[in-house]
């Protein structure tokens, strides 16, 4: 949602998820501008108290070192399930969208993100974050590979109905950092020279 609305924008705001490693070289400048305000929002979002409020309520539920990645998850999910709240358009229409753009501007993308995108395309990731059945799946899809890189078990998922009472506990806390957000992007859009993130 924070994407700049442009192909080069959603491509490099979901890079910096989707790439191992470093952004590689030859990311087209304008992607990588988009990848590296991505990983500006990341640090912003470790940072920010009511963020850090949800990290230490999840740890008590999951692997206390990953608990950022789930409430990561989490907001995403509390932004898909009250999408109504925060943009005109229906969630499924933003979606549909974004699938479009990333399938016509596959080209942008290095080989391996390229992989990863049609696998989120086509088991609808971004849809899945709209309800806490679909959180569920997310989150399981997600232990099974970290299973594989870390080669040891991980479990980022908790049983369903505690899901749905972190997302119940830490909606307040959403509440709170979605406006910070905004404003701390913005204020870096700002600041930033005017053709930045165009296309």
């Amino acid at each position: 949602m924070l994407a700049p609305q442009t192909p080069h924008g959603l491509v490099g705001a979901i890079a910096p998820d989707l790439i191992r490693g470093p952004l590689p070289k030859d990311l087209h400048p304008l992607v990588r501008l988009s990848a590296m305000e991505h990983q500006r929002i990341d640090r912003f979002t470790d940072t920010h108290a009511a963020f850090d409020r949800t990290r230490r309520q999840l740890a008590q539920a999951v692997e206390p070192r990953l608990a950022a990645v789930v409430a990561d998850v989490l907001y995403d999910h509390l932004l898909a399930s009250n999408w109504s709240s925060y943009r005109p358009d229906a969630f499924n229409v933003f979606v549909a969208s974004c699938h479009d753009t990333l399938q016509e501007h596959a080209h942008l993308m290095p080989d391996d993100m390229q992989a990863v995108v049609r696998k989120m395309i086509d088991e609808r990731w971004l849809t899945s974050y709209a309800t806490a059945a679909g959180l569920h799946d997310r989150l399981t899809q997600m232990s099974a590979r970290l299973t594989l890189r870390f080669d040891r078990a991980v479990n980022l998922c908790p049983p369903i109905h505690i899901i749905e009472a972190l997302a119940r506990d830490c909606a307040d806390d959403f509440c709170v950092f979605w406006p910070d957000l905004l404003s701390f992007v913005a204020t870096q859009r700002s600041q930033a020279p005017a053709d930045r993130l165009a296309s």
